[in-house]
């Protein structure tokens, strides 16, 4: 039997991924004209400048979470990742 804790969870998740997902086919709907606009651009980037960009954005997020992990520290709040994913 499930209890409501779970099926309320379980509820929110399909929820998420359905929005996720509807949202994404009205984009690509949206942009149906464009492909071929998009394809262009992409393929004229610099793949040089674009792997600089992702690192930066990775390394960004980085210093973001460990700036997170020092204020929760320092308000010595218990987060554990199991604790966190249940």
């Amino acid at each position: 039997m499930i209890d409501y804790y779970t099926m309320r969870k379980v509820l929110s998740i399909t929820l998420r991924a359905f929005i996720s997902i509807f949202f994404i086919i009205l984009l690509l709907y949206i942009m149906r004209d464009k492909y071929a606009q998009i394809l262009k651009a992409l393929a004229s980037t610099k793949v040089s400048l674009f792997v600089l960009a992702f690192l930066m954005f990775i390394g960004a997020i980085t210093v973001a979470s460990a700036r997170f992990k020092l204020l929760i520290d320092a308000q010595e709040i218990p987060v554990t990742f199991r604790r966190r994913c249940r």
